[in-house]
This record gives C-alpha cells, sequence and structure tokens, in this order.
C-alpha cells in the first residue's frame, strides 16, 4: 500500500479545469488555474494548460441539478494537445457541486490515453436536489 507522499511523486502534471475564453476575459483570471499554480510551487509538479480546452460557453450551472448539469455538459471540452499525454494527470477545479465536470473531464483524458486520474478540489457545494 502506498502512501500520500507516493502517491503525489507519481503525478506527471496538475491540469486545472480550463474557464471558455469569453468567461476567461470576462473574469480576468481562472480559479482553478490559480490552484494549479500555488499546487504546482508547493509540489514541483508541472501544470499544463494546454492539454484541455473548453470548447462551449452556456454560461453558469449553479442553478441545474445533477442530470441537467450532466447533459449541459457533454461536449463542452476537449483534448486539445493528445501527441504524448502524461499517463498520471491530477485535474484541478475550484468548486465540486455534482462532479459533473470534473467526470467530464477526467472520461475524456481517459479516452485519449491518460491511465491514471487524481483529483484536487478547494470546495464542495452542497446542493439540494
Amino acid at each position: 500500500m502506498s502512501n500520500f507522499k507516493d502517491s503525489l511523486d507519481e503525478i506527471d502534471c496538475i491540469v486545472p479545469i480550463p474557464l471558455h475564453p469569453k468567461k476567461l476575459r470576462k473574469r480576468g483570471f481562472n480559479q482553478a488555474e490559480a490552484i494549479a499554480q500555488g499546487m504546482s510551487k508547493v509540489l514541483s509538479i508541472p501544470v499544463r494548460t494546454d492539454i484541455l480546452k473548453r470548447k462551449t460557453h452556456k454560461g453558469s450551472l449553479t442553478a441545474l441539478g445533477r442530470m441537467d448539469r450532466w447533459d449541459s455538459i457533454q461536449d463542452n471540452y476537449e483534448v486539445h494537445q493528445k501527441d504524448h499525454l502524461p499517463k498520471h494527470v491530477l485535474i484541478v477545479d475550484d468548486v465540486v457541486t455534482t462532479g459533473a465536470t470534473i467526470e467530464s473531464c477526467a472520461m475524456l483524458l481517459k479516452e485519449n490515453g491518460v491511465t491514471t486520474i487524481s483529483v484536487a478540489t478547494l470546495a464542495y457545494a452542497e446542493k439540494q436536489f
């Protein structure tokens, strides 16, 4: 059985959940990327913002239930950098509500050859559905 530190040593890169360029311009920064950059400094693991891209901008999902979020998030992301993908990726998001975004991105990465997915989030927003 490996310990927590050993599992961190196996991570090839940190991949923050990307924002759509329109939302990024409006907000001025990506919270998930800021968290990932901080983790990178502490853990000495590189951040890769070139792997996942957000294709569509459908507005906030905060008012949607789990199934509606899942339906809405499908096909929102793409693997942009398919050549030489790392084997173990740490996906970082700022807040997890239903997990639909992380699950969608993780499935997409797995479909494109990433073998191990780890997840880190700063907060969990409990929502009554």
